[in-house]
């Protein structure tokens, strides 16, 4: 029993540890105010092929794109807005602004 225990822990704390990269975006209006439900993603700079998942802003118009890269210079390539590729990068633990048309 008890090696059963030590490994699912083991799995545990594999898990939490998975993702090593993320961004902090921040989408507004042209007036200001949070753009609610923006649909958000990301290509990881230097792995080809490596999208991050896509997550939607919150009431305050802020979301954070995670992906899992073993380099600590990891980042983003570019950031996409609505599925438009914005060509801005984000390096990890930075954050990024966008303004959106209503």
């Amino acid at each position: 029993m008890r090696k059963l225990l030590f490994a699912a822990s083991l799995v545990i704390v594999a898990s939490t540890t998975a993702f090593a990269g993320s961004c902090d975006v921040t989408v507004t209006f042209p007036d200001g105010h949070p753009a609610k439900g923006i649909k958000l993603g990301g290509a990881v700079a230097g792995i080809i092929g490596s999208m991050v998942k896509n997550v939607y802003t919150d009431s305050n118009g802020k979301a954070t794109l995670t992906w899992s890269d073993d380099s600590q210079y990891s980042s983003l390539e570019t950031v996409f807005v609505d599925g438009d590729d914005k060509h801005t990068s984000c390096k990890n633990g930075y954050s990024v602004s966008f303004v959106v048309k209503p």
